[in-house]
Formats: C-alpha cells, sequence, structure tokens
C-alpha cells in the first residue's frame, strides 16, 4: 500500500499551480521533466478540492511555484504563502510515514553485553 499527501487547492490556486508546472517544466532538464508532467496531469484530473500527490511530486509542485512566483511580483508573497504551505504538508507527511529504523547492535555493543 502506497501512501500519498492529501492536499486541498481552490480553482485559483489550482489555475495557478498548473501555469506554474507548465512554465516550470520547460526550464527543468528532460530527466526531470515527467515529475512534472504526472503532477499536471494530477492537477488536471482532480475532480474536486482534494488532490493526492506523493513527496517527490510535492515537492516539484513547491518548486515550481517558488519559480513562478519569482517571475511575477504582484502574486510573490501569496504564492510563496502557497509553497510554504506544500512543503510543511510534505515534511509533514514523511514525518507520519517514514520508516522506521531499527539501529542493529553492532559487534562492540555485544562484547559488551557479553561481558
Amino acid at each position: 500500500m502506497r501512501s500519498r499527501a492529501v492536499i486541498t487547492l481552490n480553482p485559483v490556486e489550482k489555475d495557478e499551480v498548473l501555469q506554474a508546472i507548465i512554465r516550470h517544466r520547460r526550464l527543468v532538464e528532460p530527466s526531470r521533466k515527467f515529475c512534472f508532467e504526472v503532477v499536471e496531469r494530477k492537477l488536471g484530473q482532480a475532480n474536486g478540492d482534494l488532490i493526492e500527490l506523493d513527496g517527490m511530486e510535492l515537492i516539484c509542485m513547491a518548486q515550481a511555484i517558488r519559480s513562478y512566483s519569482k517571475e511575477d511580483k504582484y502574486k510573490h508573497e501569496r504564492l510563496s504563502q502557497l509553497a510554504d504551505r506544500i512543503e510543511e504538508i510534505r515534511v509533514l507527511f514523511h514525518l507520519m510515514h517514514a520508516k522506521r529504523i531499527k539501529k542493529a547492535a553492532r559487534a562492540a555493543t555485544l562484547t559488551a553485553i557479553q561481558k
């Protein structure tokens, strides 16, 4: 089972994010375009305000919004806040769904325990 973060975007934010992704996709190298295409497709297919994205897609979205906000000084503050909100959702998502790694006992610890 793959978990995904759920974000809410109103129609205006959704349109701005789509514009940001389309503009930013032209600037990135071909190996990174796929992620932006996936996000664009998911935003286009979303029926309501809720959109399910994984961590990498959230990173791509935040990068595109930040890049777009630098181009338009009138929308800069609002778009920067939106990118911050998406980044916060991504960090919380990773903290909640990160695999808990148990540390294995090392040889030095085993010998210390065995004595």
